[in-house]
């Protein structure tokens, strides 16, 4: 036992029981200067040894060797980063997506990245941990893991391998062989019920579809994107202002699926609804221009 220890073990029945009812005896081999201080004031004695003590067990540590081994550097990458301003974007997305449970903005997400894998890009190193941890938590969507995966660059493949949480973003599940024809009667089947609900006139109708379409996870087709689209869109021009209270999801899901080539349209058609309305429309409009800024500058990759 070190001098330490056998100083410890003396002070703590003092600093248990209180030096009124325990007087701390040093042992024979404390620091002199211990056996110096005056016994007039316990407390302070006490103190002191404590401190003596402590500081005497750190001095004296030495710390456990690691016997493991470090991991390989990272390799180097194969695609090119995305622009600064591309890359600020994709911060504004995560930071929205990453504070929601199903997160109105991940369908930005998703767009943002298929954009940037088709041109071949990835994404910056600084976004990484953010990214990663997203994926986590939609580690079951598979498109999702996939679509990450080819976008995180070399580095977030050696992330994932130091990290067993993210191991499945290693080996990422791919479509069965001549499995497309299946995906897409799949696909059809699920749409055309919602498709028959946007063409009724009623809004219990409309209300029905977008609930469905809300739960929907995969890229429309092009024939639910422009139905959606023209059904709200005359909605919002034929309804009155008191139905724009009720309109709070409406807006994230239509910013989302406008197609890109009738952004412009359909904006100027809003900015020109009446000013009792416009008031009502004010975050729609703002989510439709986001995404517009965000698919301008994509354009510049």
């Amino acid at each position: 036992m070190t001098t330490a220890d056998t100083l410890w073990d003396a002070l703590l029945p003092a600093a248990l029981l209180g030096t009124e009812r325990h007087t701390l005896q040093l042992p024979p081999d404390a620091p002199q200067v211990l056996h110096g201080l005056p016994t007039t004031d316990p407390e302070a004695r006490l103190l002191a040894t404590a401190a003596t003590a402590a500081m005497m067990r750190r001095s004296g540590h030495i710390p456990p060797e690691d016997t493991h081994l470090l991991p390989d550097p990272a390799p180097e990458e194969t695609l090119p980063v995305c622009t600064p301003r591309s890359a600020r974007r994709l911060n504004t997305l995560l930071g929205q997506t990453l504070g929601q449970g199903r997160p109105p903005s991940l369908s930005l997400l998703i767009e943002w990245m298929h954009i940037i894998r088709q041109r071949g890009k990835r994404v910056p190193y600084s976004v990484l941990p953010a990214l990663l941890d997203l994926t986590y938590r939609q580690r079951s969507d598979v498109d999702f893991v996939r679509l990450v995966s080819e976008v995180m660059g070399e580095r977030g493949g050696w992330l994932a391998q130091t990290n067993m949480r993210f191991e499945y973003l290693l080996h990422p599940q791919q479509p069965l062989e001549n499995d497309s024809s299946t995906i897409q009667a799949d696909r059809d089947a699920r749409e055309a019920p919602i498709l028959e609900q946007l063409q009724e006139e009623s809004g219990a109708a409309l209300n029905e579809a977008v609930q469905q379409l809300r739960d929907i996870t995969y890229t429309w087709s092009d024939t639910l994107t422009t139905l959606f689209t023209e059904r709200m869109v005359t909605l919002i021009d034929q309804a009155p202002p008191s139905i724009f209270t009720a309109l709070h999801w409406y807006d994230v899901l239509f910013a989302a699926q406008i197609p890109p080539h009738r952004l412009e349209e359909v904006l100027a058609r809003l900015k020109n609804m009446p000013e009792e309305k416009l008031s009502y429309l004010k975050r729609l409009i703002d989510k439709i221009e986001f995404r517009r800024d965000m698919l301008l500058e994509l354009a510049n990759e």
